[in-house]
């Protein structure tokens, strides 16, 4: 599984590149048509290079592989900003996050961000598959 994450990120990485570039020249030329275009392209991009991070990552977890980079953090900074990277991913629903008190944690930082992205990523796919209101799901969010 290794082997293929790595061969499928490899043309991701190329593809990722021009779309930037194309990005910044339709930017010069105000070609907003080509510039949404290729913002969407550049999200299912970011999409499918997490899908692959998610099978190298079970597949390290499965081999004993895995390892943990484990510190001292607050988890609401990597909740808000795992947060607005999903509000930049998914802009059709909106999420709201109440921070209480500072949590500090000692875990890796990297493995909860996905983990919540995950669990956003859910909410709203399942937040459009069974039909519930967008303030639906900014509730399911805030819990």
């Amino acid at each position: 599984m290794g082997m293929v994450s790595h061969e499928l990120k490899t043309p991701l990485t190329s593809l990722n590149g021009y779309i930037q570039m194309l990005q910044r020249k339709s930017q010069q030329t105000q070609d907003n048509f080509t510039s949404n275009a290729l913002d969407t392209a550049a999200k299912q991009v970011q999409k499918m290079t997490t899908m692959i991070n998610g099978f190298l990552n079970r597949s390290r977890l499965e081999s004993g592989k895995i390892i943990l980079h484990n510190t001292n953090f607050d988890i609401h900074e990597v909740i808000a900003a795992t947060i607005e990277q999903t509000r930049q991913l998914e802009s059709s629903h909106q999420i709201n996050f109440l921070v209480s008190a500072p949590v500090n944690v000692y875990a890796d930082r990297d493995k909860i961000a996905n983990v919540i992205s995950n669990f956003l990523s859910n909410a709203i796919k399942d937040a459009q598959t069974i039909g519930l209101s967008k303030s639906a799901v900014r509730s399911l969010t805030n819990q």
